[in-house]
């Protein structure tokens, strides 16, 4: 029995609810956006609206270990729409001669290699600006969507934190700067008397 799963999703009076069992989707949609989430197989979700509120069942106990991640699946979208100002991802190229540029839809960067890189932006989810040449922003209502792309574009160059270089994600987690320096060749000992 999942703890999780079974605790009921309270649905704000804002947004919609259409439900298809059959094709295993869930779509929440408010005035101006909407999102699509899959419901695992064994699992549907009921809607009741007198009590706004939605329940996400469970139909076969064999599947009982994907009741609480659809349930947390479904819950952050509900929050992620409920969030006016959706979901923002920084992104700072940091290395020599590294830059980006949006051109028609296309993110163009050259960082270090032979050629410039180019990924495909999806206009239906996220929204790209590039204010400076060495920093990109993006926001979507997708969170999940949101970081993947995000992830995608960091897998390009991965960022290396001796030397600072790299691409480098400012998310709800932060890489952290390994200090230059410490050990044998510094002169200072490590060893405590």
């Amino acid at each position: 029995m999942s703890y999780i799963g079974r605790k009921p999703i309270k649905i704000p009076k804002d947004l919609k609810l259409e439900i298809f069992n059959e094709k295993r989707v869930l779509r929440i949609s408010s005035k101006s956006y909407h999102i699509e989430v899959p419901l695992s197989k064994g699992i549907n979700a009921e809607y009741d609206d007198k009590s706004n509120l939605l329940k996400v069942t469970l139909l076969d106990a064999k599947y009982h270990r994907n009741w609480g991640s659809t349930r947390t699946l479904v819950a952050n979208a509900i929050y992620s729409m409920l969030r006016r100002t959706g979901f923002y991802c920084r992104i700072e190229l940091s290395g020599i001669g590294y830059r980006a540029w949006l051109e028609d839809g296309i993110l163009r960067l050259k960082v270090g290699y032979s050629h410039n890189v180019e990924l495909r932006v999806p206009k239906v989810w996220i929204d790209v600006e590039v204010p400076k040449p060495t920093v990109i922003l993006l926001r979507s209502f997708n969170q999940s969507r949101l970081y993947d792309f995000a992830m995608q574009i960091s897998n390009i160059r991965k960022f290396k934190r001796y030397n600072s270089d790299g691409i480098f994600l400012y998310m709800d987690f932060l890489e952290e700067l390994k200090p230059a320096g410490r050990g044998r060749n510094t002169g200072k000992s490590n060893n405590r008397v």
